[in-house]
């Protein structure tokens, strides 16, 4: 009777594969049992820039009031200034320029700041994954040759190389961090069973500088979930590297067990063949 592909046997029982691999099976139910309270994807905070803006509309609409306010109370007092149409008309066109410019710069603000909100949303993140965390940043956008280029930062914190510090509501990591600046379609990547890689492969291993120390901005709340999150995934990816570099110990040391049992004696080996090499190689004329 044929095997059923999706049944496991005794021995792989023990074994569960994943997106990461071929990893123990109690490793992967320690995982799924951390990951009922874990995150492993954040998306940065945007009620402060509408905080801002709103901040903003509001002192351009104060500072601009107090003019329309002295227009407005000479106009009431002043009714000897009613006979003079022509000062009359200057402080209702001041009044109504007030207004103007007030609506004006509210609209452009509002319209700045949904910008920056929907670039800040999509760009700005912090995201967990099997062997480093990845920060992304949203810096602005820039022109270049007639075509508009969304820049942003990207920050590789490999899990095995930096340690995690939180200290007067800052969450600081000290290590080996590759950083990345550019256009966002060049900073595209993707998990696979290696990693991460990214969509250009130059990327892999140029175009970055390397920074010793990175501040996770304020825009993510809840630091201390953020960081028990980073301390539970960095043991994890160390749990799963030692387990998979026993399991390769342990299959290489089958598969040369597996060797010695099945060697041939001496006279049915098949002998390597002799290279010949030749002193001088002939030559040709091809003028005929």
């Amino acid at each position: 009777m044929p095997r059923n592909p999706f049944s496991l046997t005794k021995k792989e029982n023990h074994y569960i594969i994943n997106i990461w691999g071929r990893v123990p099976a109690d490793t992967y139910q320690d995982d799924r049992k951390e990951k009922k309270a874990m995150r492993d994807y954040f998306h940065a905070d945007t009620s402060a820039i509408t905080k801002n803006a709103n901040k903003a509309i509001a002192g351009i609409g104060i500072a601009l009031m107090l003019p329309c306010l002295l227009c407005f109370v000479s106009l009431f007092f002043d009714f000897r200034s009613l006979y003079n149409n022509d000062f009359t008309l200057m402080r209702i066109l001041l009044i109504a320029g007030c207004v103007v410019l007030w609506m004006i710069s509210s609209f452009v603000i509002y319209v700045i700041s949904r910008s920056r909100v929907r670039h800040q949303s999509r760009y700005t993140y912090f995201e967990l994954q099997q062997d480093n965390a990845i920060l992304s940043r949203y810096v602005g956008t820039m022109r270049s040759g007639g075509k508009k280029i969304l820049v942003r930062q990207l920050y590789i914190i490999p899990f095995d190389k930096v340690s995690i510090n939180h200290k007067n509501g800052n969450i600081i990591f000290k290590g080996s961090i590759r950083k990345y600046e550019g256009d966002s379609d060049h900073l595209g990547y993707h998990i696979g069973r290696d990693g991460l890689k990214f969509d250009n492969w130059w990327y892999d291993n140029n175009g970055f500088t390397e920074v010793k120390n990175l501040t996770l901005p304020h825009s993510f709340t809840k630091q201390k979930f953020i960081v028990r999150c980073f301390r539970a995934a960095q043991k994890r990816s160390i749990r799963i590297a030692e387990k998979r570099l026993e399991l390769k110990r342990a299959s290489e040391a089958a598969l040369a067990k597996r060797r010695e049992e099945k060697k041939l004696p001496k006279a049915m080996q098949r002998k390597k063949p002799v290279r010949r090499v030749y002193t001088e190689l002939p030559t040709f004329n091809r003028n005929w």
